[in-house]
């Protein structure tokens, strides 16, 4: 699948698989795929000012949402390629992580203002106040996959798990990560997290307990 003009650095499949969305850091463009036999091509979703870091898929396939360098967020309909909305405004500084609800909802960001923000995915509107606790950049956030949960983990070495509802901090940071969390996901249970830093690789760590581990070659 070709069409970026540079580096890919973000990709991920709708969720039944038919599609998928890309995303480079050399051009502000993202491109949707479709990949059932026969009917692949590459859609440019153009709207961004500045190169796009990350894009997902909402619960439903009906709509991605993508977010980089220029600050914002914009929501794209899959089926016609056309942005949803206003562009959704509210980091300081590149946004380097986005991510649906499970149910939709709500949409999560983080990035280089320290900040995790959420939005109401229909209006674009914030909702409360900025989750912050990171000393520095955060380059990941995710919601769990009940969506009570969301984890973060970014540049100051740790990971920070929030109240999803209440918008409060669950327990101290997590800081045996081995370096800046590059990315972050939890485990379809929801009660593991996986987190790669960028120096020791993969941990995971137990949502409950807090234990924490390394994952091996044979694990992943």
């Amino acid at each position: 699948l070709r069409g970026h003009r540079g580096r890919v650095t973000g990709a991920t499949f709708s969720p039944d698989g038919a599609r998928a969305a890309s995303c480079g850091s050399d051009d502000p463009m993202l491109r949707l795929w479709d990949l059932r036999p026969g009917r692949s091509f590459g859609l440019a979703l153009e709207g961004h000012g500045q190169p796009v870091s990350s894009v997902a898929f909402d619960p439903g396939g009906t709509r991605i949402v993508s977010a980089g360098f220029d600050r914002l967020l914009r929501q794209w309909d899959t089926r016609s390629g056309h942005s949803v909305g206003a562009p959704l405004a509210g980091h300081a500084r590149w946004v380097s992580s986005v991510a649906y609800e499970p149910d939709g909802a709500r949409i999560v960001s983080a990035g280089g203002d320290g900040a995790v923000r959420l939005w109401d995915a229909r209006s674009g509107a914030p909702l409360g106040q900025p989750l912050v606790g990171h000393r520095g950049a955060v380059r990941g956030a995710a919601f769990s996959p009940d969506g009570r949960l969301i984890a973060s983990g970014g540049d100051d070495q740790t990971l920070r798990l929030w109240d999803a509802a209440a918008g409060t901090p669950i327990g101290g940071p997590l800081t045996d990560t081995g370096g800046p969390v590059v990315s972050l996901a939890f485990h379809p249970d929801g009660r593991r997290i996986a987190a790669s830093s960028q120096r020791y690789g993969l941990r995971w760590w137990d949502t409950t307990t807090r234990a924490s581990g390394f994952i091996t070659r044979e694990e992943a």
